[in-house]
Order: structure tokens, then C-alpha cells, then sequence
């Protein structure tokens, strides 16, 4: 499938109810030999910056997830493999800190979603379907080209 389609596809789902993690990893998991059921459980804890917490932006959550699954050794002792895998969680990041400026949701979003009166300002300005669908697209199109052109 190809990044727009798999993109489209992930923000319709995230518009539809599944969280950003949930929704970017659920694009990869056919091809990684994942069920939707699973990728959806996987995912769930790192949804809104990690449960809630404005942390780590859920969508590069999921993308991360989705390339450990793709690119990590089986052998957790291999030193060699987690440093290469730590150069691809790297160029992620990086890629996204390009286009984005940030992987905090908190800064993302522009809004401390972990505090419940900041969360309803969140909700009642669109946050949620104004930003985060491009924050998903931005994730899913930097590991689909990443995981195409093994760079």
C-alpha cells in the first residue's frame, strides 16, 4: 500500500475514534504479520502522549513501535542490533523534529492534555481534528518512506 493511501486511511481511523498511536501503528501492522486487534492493544497505553500525558506525541509512538517490530533483532543481547535500530529511531525522530519542530504532544498541540481543564480547551478549539490528523500523516510518511528506501 502505498504512504497516501496508508496515511488516509490512519487519519480516517483517528477520526473515527482510534487514538494516534493506535491508528499509525494499525497502518503497518498487516504488513509486519499483525492482526488489527493486537496493534490496537499494543498502542493503546501511548495514545494522547502517553496515556493522556501531553509526552511523547502518540503517532511517532506508534511509528516507533511499528519499526522496532520491523527492524529489531529477536536476539535482545544483540548490542549491534540495538545500535543500528537506535540510528533508525534517530532518523525518525529527527525527520519529524524537521517537519514538526517537536515530539511533545504538550508542545505539539499547544495544550497540557493531562490537565482536564486544558484537555476541554483542547476539545472546544478542534485540537484534536485540526493537528493531530497531520501529525499522524507526518509519522506515517516518514516510516513508510524509511521502511521503502531502507534509509
Amino acid at each position: 500500500m502505498d504512504a497516501n493511501k496508508r496515511s488516509d486511511k490512519a487519519v480516517d481511523k483517528f477520526l473515527n475514534g482510534y487514538l494516534c498511536s493506535q491508528a499509525v501503528l494499525d497502518a503497518f501492522a498487516e504488513d509486519l504479520g499483525m492482526d488489527a486487534a493486537t496493534a490496537a492493544k499494543l498502542a493503546t497505553p501511548f495514545g494522547a502522549g502517553t496515556a493522556r500525558n501531553g509526552e511523547l506525541c502518540g503517532a511517532v509512538a506508534g511509528a516507533l513501535i511499528a519499526l522496532g517490530l520491523a527492524e529489531a533483532s529477536p536476539d535482545p543481547t544483540d548490542q549491534d542490533a540495538r545500535d543500528r535500530l537506535f540510528e533508525r529511531v534517530n532518523e525518525f525522530r529527527r525527520r519529524f523534529l524537521d517537519v514538526h519542530g517537536s515530539i511533545s504532544c504538550r508542545q505539539l498541540l499547544g495544550y497540557n492534555i493531562g490537565d482536564p481543564r486544558e484537555h476541554d480547551l483542547a476539545v472546544q478549539q478542534e485540537v484534536f481534528t485540526s493537528k493531530c490528523p497531520l501529525y499522524v500523516s507526518a509519522a506515517i510518511e516518514i516510516l513508510d518512506d524509511m521502511l521503502t528506501s531502507g534509509k
